[in-house]
């Protein structure tokens, strides 16, 4: 829900050729978040990609993750995506 709404909200805020740089876990969903960027008018893409350890937050969640099958066994690092929206000139 909060991603949806920074998508949303992201071409109001940003001045033409202004750019949002969002962090966001592949757990998410990358491709959702592009397509809601586009559909709300950026031009978006994946500026970056980096595997790093499972934060506090990931730790503790994990074993949920895994039991509903979004995490596979054993698995302790996740990939951090960087999307790059621009808006038009």
């Amino acid at each position: 829900a909060l991603l949806d709404r920074i998508c949303a909200e992201a071409p109001g805020r940003l001045r033409p050729g202004g750019v949002l740089l969002l962090v966001q876990s592949a757990l998410s969903g990358v491709t959702p978040t592009l397509d809601a960027l586009v559909r709300a008018g950026l031009d978006a893409q994946v500026a970056e990609r980096r595997y790093v350890p499972f934060g506090p937050r990931l730790r503790e969640r994990a074993e949920w993750l895994r039991g509903r099958g979004l995490l596979p066994p054993g698995e302790d690092k996740e990939e951090l995506v960087v999307i790059r929206g621009e808006a038009a000139l």
